[in-house]
């Protein structure tokens, strides 16, 4: 069998612990970590404590996350325009404004460009920090039947075969 670690088909001498890792390893790389107890040789088995923290850790990361609905927002066309307008009325450089949301200084400054569409979180925190607003309303449109104009369709055609 050959060392985990350098590889070499030698005996293993035991099992270590290299931070968290598990590995089967030869005498001369057994210095590099802390041995435990080998489980396939009829060692003690992991802590209890230990298996209960990554399940936990597991549950967590499986868990279904609450994701936001559709807003019936959405961001105005203008809105680097804005954004630029606002922070140079307020007198604060784009590095100011970028530290203020947490954001880098280049993602301001593609968004001031109208190259880059902030998500949600982003325009907010612009809103928040600068006053203004850059979402606005958008009202569902609903298309309407139009009146035929003479001309037959091939609904029409499927109605006449039927009668």
């Amino acid at each position: 069998m050959a060392c985990e670690m350098c590889g070499r088909p030698l005996p293993i001498a035991g099992t270590i612990d290299v931070e968290g890792a598990r590995m089967r390893v030869c005498q001369g790389c057994a210095r590099f970590g802390r041995p435990v107890a080998d489980p396939a040789a009829g060692g003690a088995p992991a802590p209890a404590g230990r298996m209960q923290q990554g399940l936990k850790q597991r549950q967590q990361r499986m868990a279904e996350k609450a994701v936001p609905l559709e807003s019936d927002e959405e961001l105005v066309p203008d809105f680097g325009d804005r954004v630029r307008r606002a922070r140079q009325a307020k007198r604060l450089k784009v590095d100011d404004v970028a530290r203020a949301i947490n954001e880098k200084a280049s993602i301001l400054q593609k968004i001031e460009s109208g190259t880059f569409h902030p998500d949600p979180v982003v325009t907010a925190k612009l809103e928040r920090s600068l006053g203004i607003r850059l979402r606005e309303k958008v009202e569902e449109v609903h298309p309407g039947k139009r009146a035929a104009q003479g001309a037959l369709t091939i609904g029409d055609l499927i109605r006449m075969q039927k009668k």
